[in-house]
Parts: structure tokens; sequence; C-alpha cells
């Protein structure tokens, strides 16, 4: 079960490469990408619950079955919450989001759709530093580990190689798409969407 970890966490590299993508697209889409990375997330802890999970009669009610419990509960909720705020937002999927015509558009909304682009191509950029560096770093650790004369790949949380760093970044990101969308409106509900 712990193994299936991993196929999470790739899926999980891989949606945030969407969610960069999708930035330059739509700010609704690239929320629900967020979501869609929590969920990820989530589940992606389940699976190492499961590892966890206490089998021995009358353990029902046993930490480790709690956590499981309450971890399923949140997917579902979380999953729950992805549909409505698709279906509340009109965009049902990422076919649903077409290229913009920037020519009937004000100088406020032409700008905010700038930023958003050259803020996509520099998340880009730390996405591939980020990548490559926590490859290489992932690869020279491994390769210093011996035991015995044999050589262990370690077990290394991917957690602590790649996605801590990056969704710091992220973090930063939806701060300055915050800070851009004053140059589209000053409308405070509209902002804090």
């Amino acid at each position: 079960i712990n193994a299936i970890y991993t196929p999470f966490s790739i899926l999980l590299f891989f949606e945030s490469y969407l969610l960069i993508f999708y930035l330059r697209q739509s700010t609704t889409f690239y929320i629900g990408k967020q979501y869609e990375i929590i969920a990820l997330i989530l589940i992606r802890g389940v699976f190492k619950d499961m590892t966890h999970l206490d089998l021995h009669a009358g353990s029902i009610a046993s930490v480790n079955n709690v956590e499981l419990a309450r971890d399923l509960e949140a997917v579902v909720l979380v999953f729950a919450l992805i549909y409505l705020f698709y279906r509340n937002s009109g965009i049902q999927s990422g076919k649903a989001l077409e290229t913009l015509d920037e020519s009937g558009l004000g100088d406020p909304l032409r700008r905010f759709i700038r930023a958003k682009k050259v803020l996509s191509l520099l998340l880009l950029g730390v996405f591939a530093v980020l990548s490559t560096q926590s490859l290489i770093h992932w690869v020279s650790d491994s390769r210093s580990i011996q035991l015995d004369s044999i050589k262990l790949m370690p077990i290394v949380d991917p957690n602590t190689v790649f996605f801590d760093h990056f969704f710091t970044v992220l973090i930063l990101s939806d701060v300055f798409i915050l800070l851009f969308s004053l140059l589209y409106t000053e409308e405070f509900p509209t902002i804090i969407r």
C-alpha cells in the first residue's frame, strides 16, 4: 500500500505543472486546480494512513483507524467542494477554456492577463529549476548511502524533495495574482475571489 504513495506523488507533480499551465488562461480554473491538488494530497495521505491501520479485534476506535476515517471524510468533503466550485463557476473542464481575443478588452484587463502570463512563465522556470535541483539532490543522496557494501535506495519523503519549496512559491504567486488583480479592478469581492 505504501508503494501507491509514489504514483500519487507523480500525479501531484503533473497537477502542479497543469496549475502553472492554466494560470495564464483562467484564474478560476487555476483555483480549481489548487483544490484538485489538495484532494490528491489528501488521497495520498489516506494510502499512507492505511499502512498504519490497526486490524486487531476490538481496535476499531484506535488512533490510527480514527485518523484514516477522518482523512477519508476530508477526501469526500473536498471532492464535493470541487464539484460545487466547478458547477458554480461554469467551467466544467479545461476544454471549456478558449483563447480570449484581447483586442476588445480594456487596458486594465489586458495588463492583468499579461501579468498572469509573465507570472506563469516565471513559475514554469521555478518549476524546472526546483525539479532539476530536487532530482540531482535525490540522486546524490541515494548514491551516498551504503550499508555493508550493498547500495540501498533511501526512503525519501517526496514532500521534502520538491513539494515543500514549490508550494511555498505557489503561495507567493497567489499573493502576486491578488496584487495584479488591483491593476484590473478595485472592487473588493472581485479581488478577494
